[in-house]
């Protein structure tokens, strides 16, 4: 498998910010997308091809090829260069995964 881009598991991290909730006294927290980098393979998608051979899946514009990952499923967002992503269907095979996705 030659995979030569890399995608982003966005994952949400609180991180204390310098403010102090001034009823607690506690700090207040805030979301901070952190990216994990994954190689993969992303090309566009032709629709003919999903037509034919299994089965239409409005939507797709792109097809994800990438090792098998337990966090991959339907309605996962994902990150790939400057766009974000969502995984509408994961067709699972021995070594690999491919992941059909439109942008978010």
């Amino acid at each position: 498998m030659n995979l030569k881009d890399t995608f982003y598991k966005i994952d949400m991290e609180k991180v204390p910010t310098d403010k102090i909730n001034e009823v607690t006294g506690k700090p207040i927290y805030q979301d901070v997308e952190k990216y994990t980098p994954y190689k993969c393979d992303f090309q566009p998608y032709d629709e003919k091809i999903s037509q034919t051979v299994i089965g239409r899946f409005p939507d797709t514009t792109n097809l994800l090829i990438c090792r098998p990952n337990s966090f991959i499923k339907t309605g996962t967002i994902i990150k790939h260069e400057d766009g974000k992503y969502q995984v509408l269907f994961c067709r699972k095979w021995k070594k690999h995964f491919e992941v059909f996705v439109k942008p978010q």
